[in-house]
């Protein structure tokens, strides 16, 4: 059978028909698997082919993995990076940082995602604002407790890049708190955490 033989068949005598057929042409999707390394540069555009046959023409969904030692995959869409700094100098231990009371934090909300993400800020479990891909702007929460907190978001160097900056200071012990980056898109979410301790001066 091939695909230009579906359509509609009838089994007729004289005028009369005695039997209709619908007859439906199907291949199961199948992808060649030609795998090819690519090294390119940072800037640079590339092209990635994903040869797949099928009828009905199959849906194709491109994704990014990581491979595990398990040999396990992930999806890495969006990919999150947190940059730190405190009272002007940049934080280097990520996950957790030490602060006192009147010290100036940014957290830097680097995330990198096809399609777009929207990227949400927490503390604890309380939103503080959320930017929206679609429009392009910053919700921000109407709690009480988020009023001392600026955002503001940049487009980063790589076209798929967009920068979700936190902007405080550690003025209130609730501040004193784990913060939360979420990024989510159609592909799937990822969430990075800052964690920062109270300290007194010395």
């Amino acid at each position: 059978m091939l695909k230009n033989d579906e359509g509609n068949y009838l089994c007729t005598a004289g005028e009369k028909t005695f039997r209709r057929y619908i007859l439906k042409a199907k291949e199961s999707a199948s992808i060649l698997t030609d795998i090819s390394n690519i090294t390119s540069k940072v800037g640079d555009t590339v092209h990635l082919w994903c040869n797949a046959t099928g009828y009905p023409e199959p849906t194709v969904t491109w994704y990014a993995y990581q491979q595990t030692v398990s040999g396990e995959k992930f999806e890495i869409f969006p990919d999150v990076f947190v940059h730190d700094e405190s009272n002007g100098n940049e934080i280097s231990n990520g996950a957790s940082i030490l602060g006192s009371k009147q010290d100036k934090v940014v957290l830097s909300c680097l995330v990198y995602a096809v399609p777009p993400p929207n990227v949400t800020w927490s503390r604890d479990n309380i939103t503080i604002g959320t930017y929206h891909h679609v429009n392009g702007i910053i919700e921000k929460s109407q709690n009480n407790y988020t009023f001392l907190y600026e955002l503001k978001t940049e487009p980063l160097q790589i076209k798929i890049g967009i920068s979700v900056t936190l902007d405080f200071q550690l003025d209130a012990d609730y501040t004193f708190a784990s913060y939360h980056c979420d990024a989510e898109n159609e592909v799937g979410s990822n969430r990075k955490t800052v964690k920062i301790k109270h300290v007194q001066k010395r």
